[in-house]
């Protein structure tokens, strides 16, 4: 599914091997990139190299941090990486389904606005959300995952639902 990025590809897997990343990750980011193309080719008018590129480094920073964190840390990684704020931008959005500024402070994150905005950083956040390690889950299993550990009136929720009803319709489901 994935051939015609070939290249980039094999470019961000050895970021992978040279931060001596656990391959893991890596194998579970090649899986939300597949997910995240296939849904960015049916809703149309998406820059679908940025949707791959940001799926496959959108948990870089797991290389050094397993926390919430990672995503300011990976994005860090990908801007040393030379990848362009976009890039970066859905590496740092794609935590959670998205936090707001308020939120990121109770968190121990900088205060920052923490919310997917673009098409292609809605698109990653979302494949993440329905790939679990290497797969792909029913959006059900994911919104009582959230409401179990986050509680039913999670700002989180809301968002989770809100980013599931956009993608959806976009690609009528």
């Amino acid at each position: 599914m994935l051939e015609e990025f070939e290249e980039d590809i094999k470019r961000i897997e050895k970021i992978y091997n040279r931060l001596n990343c656990n391959k893991d990750i890596f194998i579970h980011c090649l899986k939300v990139a597949e997910v995240a193309v296939s849904i960015a080719k049916r809703i149309g008018n998406v820059d679908i190299r940025r949707v791959l590129i940001g799926a496959l480094l959108h948990d870089v920073g797991r290389c050094f941090e397993n926390g919430i964190k990672h995503g300011i840390v990976g994005a860090k990684i990908a801007k040393e990486f030379g990848f362009d704020e976009k890039i970066q931008r859905i590496i740092k959005t794609h935590i959670g389904a998205g936090i707001d500024k308020e939120e990121a402070i109770r968190l121990g994150l900088p205060k920052d606005d923490y919310i997917p905005r673009s098409i292609e950083e809605k698109i990653v956040c979302y494949a993440d959300k329905i790939v679990f390690f290497n797969n792909v889950v029913p959006f059900s299993r994911v919104l009582k995952r959230f409401k179990r550990e986050l509680g039913e009136n999670h700002p989180s929720i809301k968002r989770l639902l809100k980013l599931h009803e956009e993608l959806t319709k976009l690609i009528n489901y």
